[in-house]
C-alpha cells in the first residue's frame, strides 16, 4: 500500500513539473499588450472630447495572465452639457492563442471585446449584437513615451466613426 501511494505520489509531481514547463514556455500573446504596461496621462481632441483629461493604468496580473486597466476621464461643462467624471475597469484576458477583454463603467455599460495587437498597436473591436451598437478602441504607439488613442462607434448597421480621440503620454 505504501509503496503505490508512494508511486503515485511521484508519478503526479513528475506530471505537474511536466504540465508547468510546457505552460511557462508556451507563448503568451498578452505580451504583445506589453507597450501599454504603466501610468498614463492625457488630453483629449475632437469633437466630444471638449478639453477632457484623464488618466489610465495598464497593470500585468495573476502572474501575467491578465492585464487591468483603470480609467479615468474628466469631461468639463460645454455647450449646454454638464460636466462628467468617467470611470472605467477593464480585465484583458487570454483564451488559447487569443486575446479577449471585458470593459465596466460607472454608466452601467458592460462591453466584450475581441483584441488584436502587433507592434505597438492594439485594436479593441466589440462582440456584434442585433440592434445595438458596436464600439473599436484602438491605442498606437507613436513614440516610447506617447500613445495615441481613437473610440470609434458604429450605430446598428452603419460603419464606425471616430466618437473620441486623444493622446497618452506615460507617466
Amino acid at each position: 500500500m505504501n509503496n503505490k501511494l508512494s508511486l503515485f505520489f511521484i508519478i503526479s509531481l513528475l506530471l505537474t513539473g511536466n504540465f508547468s514547463a510546457q505552460s511557462k514556455s508556451e507563448a503568451n500573446p498578452l505580451l504583445k499588450l506589453n507597450f501599454l504596461a504603466g501610468e498614463w496621462i492625457g488630453e483629449g481632441s475632437g469633437d466630444n472630447a471638449g478639453g477632457s483629461s484623464g488618466t489610465s493604468s495598464f497593470r500585468f496580473d495573476l502572474d501575467s495572465s491578465i492585464i487591468t486597466r483603470n480609467n479615468f476621464a474628466y469631461y468639463p461643462a460645454a455647450n449646454g452639457k454638464p460636466e462628467i467624471s468617467h470611470k472605467d475597469f477593464m480585465v484583458i484576458y487570454k483564451i488559447a492563442d487569443s486575446i479577449k477583454a471585458i470593459y465596466f463603467d460607472n454608466e452601467n455599460h458592460i462591453i466584450n471585446y475581441s483584441v488584436v495587437a502587433d507592434s505597438g498597436k492594439a485594436i479593441f473591436t466589440s462582440d456584434a449584437s442585433p440592434n445595438a451598437p458596436r464600439f473599436r478602441l484602438t491605442y498606437m504607439l507613436t513614440s516610447n513615451d506617447k500613445m495615441d488613442i481613437v473610440f470609434d462607434i458604429a450605430p446598428p448597421g452603419k460603419t464606425f466613426f471616430t466618437y473620441l480621440a486623444g493622446r497618452l503620454k506615460k507617466k
